[in-house]
């Protein structure tokens, strides 16, 4: 009896490292915790762009959500994204954040004012015949973007590298009166005019027509955290969450 008693004990505690350790390995189940969210990524990806998309989606979450801690931090569980969000954030706006690959870019629009909502092609040197726009800064370029009013109405300010300076400088002091647009993904999101030469690393976005602040601050987040190295979709989220509304940011 009293082998039997031992071999019992060591058989129970065999059984409880092994549930410790499956449950160190299993994700929540949807809906059992309404901060955490699962992820996949859109043609597979390996854990280094899951560990990096975690990341880019805390830059954003720390733009639009300033009152929180954003994420409470992320991990790759069997090929997968886990993300626990801080009390605040919603989950709906990350469900579709991660769906946004979220490439920012500022381009030269020349002369031309770019309707908001075309779809345009760029790169780094125009090609008018093309149809291809020159790209000057793209989100590598800022140091910092964060939004302000000024006489009533939302810009970015923002700071750039040595290297972004440096091209906004020369591309200002010969294309003073250009458009130099925002473009998101291929897609025009605003296009203000270029009156003045920059010559320092900081300086305004003044965004053109009625622009809100949550829209205004989207895009300071985009500059700030840069693209998503692969775009993600939730496989599991707390339930009764919809994905069919927009992706701006918030101010709760």
């Amino acid at each position: 009896m009293r082998v039997w008693s031992l071999g019992g004990l060591l058989v129970a505690a065999l059984a409880v490292l092994v549930a410790l350790w499956i449950g160190q390995r299993v994700s929540p189940p949807v809906g059992r915790d309404t901060n955490v969210l699962l992820f996949e990524a859109d043609g597979g990806a390996n854990w280094r762009a899951l560990l990096l998309s975690g990341a880019v989606l805390q830059a954003r979450a720390q733009v639009c959500y300033p009152h929180t801690r954003g994420l409470e931090g992320w991990s790759v569980r069997g090929g997968r994204l886990e993300v626990r969000m801080a009390p605040g954030v919603s989950p709906r706006w990350l469900v579709r954040e991660a769906r946004r690959l979220g490439m920012i870019e500022l381009v030269e629009g020349g002369t031309e004012f770019l309707p908001i909502g075309q779809h345009v092609r760029t790169g780094p040197v125009a090609q008018p015949d093309s149809d291809v726009y020159e790209t000057v800064l793209t989100a590598h370029h800022f140091v910092m973007a964060e939004v302000a009013l000024r006489a009533g109405k939302p810009v970015i300010a923002f700071r750039l590298t040595p290297q972004g300076d440096a091209r906004l400088a020369a591309h200002t002091d010969m294309h003073s009166g250009y458009y130099l647009c925002l473009v998101v993904d291929g897609t025009v999101v605003n296009c203000p005019i270029l009156r003045t030469p920059l010559m320092e690393r900081h300086g305004l976005i003044e965004l053109r027509g009625q622009v809100t602040l949550a829209q205004a601050r989207t895009w300071a987040a985009l500059l700030r955290s840069g693209p998503l190295p692969v775009t993600l979709r939730a496989v599991a989220m707390p339930s009764g969450v919809a994905v069919d509304d927009d992706s701006l940011c918030t101010f709760e």
